[in-house]
C-alpha cells in the first residue's frame, strides 16, 4: 500500500493515534476506574468573585457564577470543565469556557477535606467593549487550589481560590474565589 501524498501520511497518523488512544483507554483506564470507590463525576455551581481591573467602573471586583463539571479517571487525576460568567460593569459581560487538568489528593479513609489543584485553558468572551477591554473573543487561562468539604455521601462544600488570565489586548490577571456546592453523580 503506496501512499501519494503528505495528505495520506497524516490522515493515516492520525488514524494510528486515534485507535491507539482508544485501546489505551479501554484496556488500561477503565478496567483500573472498576476497582476502587470515589467520586467519579462531580457538578457545582458556586458564586464567584473575580478581581480584575476595572473594565468601566471603579470597582475591580466582579461579581459571577461558576459551574464545574469534572470526571475523575482514578483517585487522584481527572479533567474538569469550568464555565464562568461574570458582570464587569458598564455592560461589560466576561464569559470563560476553561478545560483543565485536575489533581486531587483524596485520601482512602472517610475524609474532613478533599484537596485539589487545577490548571486549564479555554477562551473567553466579552460581550462589549470597555476602556480596559476589548470586545470578542480570547484566550483564558485558569490556575486554582482548592478543597472540597463533604457534607453528605452526594453533596460537598467547595471553596476554590484561583488565579484567572484573560487576554485580550494585554494580559489581565485576577483573583478568582469561589464558594458553593459540589453534586457527586456516581460513585
Amino acid at each position: 500500500m503506496g501512499c501519494s501524498s503528505h495528505a495520506e501520511i497524516v490522515k493515516l497518523v492520525r488514524m494510528f493515534r486515534t485507535v491507539l488512544t482508544a485501546l489505551f483507554l479501554l484496556f488500561g483506564v477503565i478496567p483500573t476506574m472498576a476497582q476502587e470507590d470515589f467520586e467519579r463525576l462531580q457538578v457545582g455551581v458556586s458564586g464567584a468573585n473575580l478581581r480584575l481591573p476595572a473594565g468601566g467602573t471603579t470597582s475591580s471586583r466582579h461579581v459571577g457564577l461558576i459551574i464545574q463539571a469534572g470526571f475523575n479517571f482514578t483517585r487522584w487525576v481527572g479533567i474538569e470543565n469550568h464555565t464562568a460568567f461574570y458582570s464587569l460593569g458598564s455592560g461589560n459581560v466576561l464569559r470563560s469556557n476553561i478545560i483543565g487538568a485536575k489533581i486531587t489528593a483524596r485520601p482512602a479513609a472517610a475524609p474532613f477535606m478533599i484537596p485539589y489543584g487545577v490548571v486549564g485553558v479555554g477562551v473567553g468572551h466579552i460581550t462589549t467593549g470597555g476602556y480596559k477591554f476589548g470586545s470578542g473573543s480570547m484566550k483564558t487561562t485558569r490556575f486554582a487550589l482548592g478543597s472540597d468539604f463533604p457534607l453528605t455521601p452526594l453533596v460537598s462544600l467547595r471553596l476554590d481560590v484561583g488565579l484567572l488570565s484573560v487576554y485580550p489586548d494585554s494580559t489581565q490577571n485576577g483573583i478568582n474565589g469561589a464558594l458553593g456546592f459540589v453534586f457527586n453523580l456516581k460513585r
